[in-house]
């Protein structure tokens, strides 16, 4: 009866090494009734969901899903309605061979992790009670650096205010643009409106009828020429492995510029991501974790 059992729980072993090594991808992003499985055996896809090679992948009408591939981080997205076999899409990775890519595609699933998946429910941009708080609330750092020409500024709602000012002013606190904004974001071009020129802003945002309620000032730094080149080989490998015209290509390039402490940079990939692709379950577990390890979220 023991050796039975010794049996038994040696073959039952040696099939959960088969099948955690036999994983071939891993759901990064999803969106609509998506699911996974073989034969008539399928189930909805999650986030973080890994993908066998004898798995079949179903894509609904108006689904998404984007994928990492577990050995080399390659990418893939699927936007079409059909079914997809894994062993095949295993296939079509193989032909992007970029290191660069595998290199962030293991950094994006890396923030996939089980303790993660339980922040998933996590707001940051909630609204904030005016009694409890004097100032708007920035999601940026006090002082950033950008390499880029375009930076996404949000703040926290307060009470039910919708109406605000943007203030961007110089270095000597003279007032270069002021924008109008409704609703709590804004893509500020760094390129436009007097500020190509500008090394070093200054901006601000109040709302627009009460004169008080506003936020602290932020400064952002232009990257000298010196410090571009330092990054700028890496940035170079990686504009050419992707298109930056999908959502998992800007992701991948927001850790790029999290990786080298750009975080103005990456907050306006990872939004620029969203925009691409609204709200696809995921990203709001990775964005919500990059804001955290990097003291953002209030």
């Amino acid at each position: 009866m023991k050796k039975l059992i010794l049996f038994f729980a040696i073959n039952c072993l040696i099939f959960s090494l088969t099948q955690a090594q036999d994983v071939v991808f891993s759901v990064i992003l999803n969106k609509g009734e998506n699911s996974f499985g073989q034969l008539n055996s399928f189930q909805p896809i999650l986030i973080g969901s890994s993908l066998h090679k004898n798995d079949i992948l179903n894509v609904s009408e108006g689904g998404y899903i984007a994928l990492v591939h577990e050995e080399t981080g390659a990418s893939l997205e699927l936007k079409s309605k059909g079914r997809y076999s894994i062993a095949e899409l295993e296939q079509d990775v193989k032909d992007q061979n970029s290191t660069v890519l595998a290199k962030y595609g293991k950094f994006l699933m890396s923030k996939l992790n089980p303790e993660d998946l339980g922040n998933q429910n996590l707001n940051v941009t909630g609204a904030v009670e005016r009694g409890n708080i004097s100032m708007i609330r920035v999601n940026l750092p006090k002082v950033i650096d950008v390499y880029g020409s375009h930076i996404y500024i949000s703040w926290h709602q307060v009470d039910d205010v919708q109406k605000y000012t943007l203030t961007v002013k110089d270095k000597l606190d003279d007032v270069i643009v002021e924008k109008q904004v409704t609703g709590m974001h804004y893509f500020l071009d760094l390129e436009k409106d007097g500020l190509a020129d500008e090394k070093l802003i200054i901006l601000n945002v109040r709302a627009r009828e009460i004169e008080d309620l506003r936020s602290p000032d932020f400064g952002i730094k232009r990257l000298s020429e010196k410090e571009r080149k330092s990054i700028g080989k890496e940035y170079a490998h990686i504009k050419k492995a992707v298109n930056a015209e999908t959502a998992l290509d800007k992701l991948f390039i927001a850790s790029f510029f999290e990786e080298n402490q750009l975080l103005g940079d990456a907050i306006t990939y990872y939004n620029e991501a969203l925009e691409i692709s609204p709200d696809p379950d995921g990203f709001s577990l990775l964005y919500d974790n990059f804001l955290a390890r990097n003291g953002l979220k209030n």
